[in-house]
């Protein structure tokens, strides 16, 4: 049987005016799909990408690097012709998406788990004392056997004895009435 896939993330880096998407199985792959060795990860200029908007397009195309323009061709003509002016009002200048950072899951509990193993510790412990129980039956009825053939053994041998001496009686008092 062959191993199974990795399921795909989506990582996103930014080039220039665009960002960049790739599907792939690890942060390596996207790495090498960028054609980049350098740990982009690690500078934190790259990130994953949960949002099913922007992981479409990636997702459809495993592996294949895929660019998204952030903002219009105007926009970017606009910002490289004139320099930002620091009275723009906020809503002029495109920020960057960030993804909300994902709600921190209680700790599943083991409760279930413990309840699990205790009702197969449970069901393990009675059965393991009917078997003895069993056993304990069995040895005893063992031993009545045993018990019984000896007597029957015994009982037998001494009816035989008696059968023989009754035939031996038998021959003589017939001999001796016949004759």
């Amino acid at each position: 049987m062959g191993m199974a896939k990795r399921p795909l993330k989506v990582f996103r880096t930014s080039a220039g005016f665009e960002d960049v998407y790739v599907a792939a199985p690890s942060r390596k792959a996207a790495l090498a799909a960028w054609g980049t060795d350098k740990d982009l990860f690690e500078r934190e200029v790259t990130e994953e990408v949960h949002d099913p908007k922007l992981t479409a397009a990636a997702l459809a195309r495993p592996g294949e690097v895929v660019r998204v323009p952030r903002g219009t061709t105007a926009q970017h003509l606009s910002a490289a012709g004139k320099p930002l002016k620091r009275e723009l009002p906020n809503s002029a200048i495109p920020k960057p998406h960030t993804p909300k950072p994902r709600a921190r899951q209680p700790k599943p509990s083991r409760v279930k788990l413990e309840n699990a193993r205790q009702r197969l510790n449970d069901a393990s412990h009675s059965y393991d004392i009917a078997f003895r129980e069993i056993e304990r039956q069995m040895a005893e009825l063992a031993d009545k056997r045993d018990s019984l053939r000896i007597e029957r053994d015994r009982t037998l041998k001494r009816l035989k004895v008696d059968v023989a001496k009754e035939q031996e009686a038998y021959s003589v008092a017939l001999d001796a009435w016949e004759g």
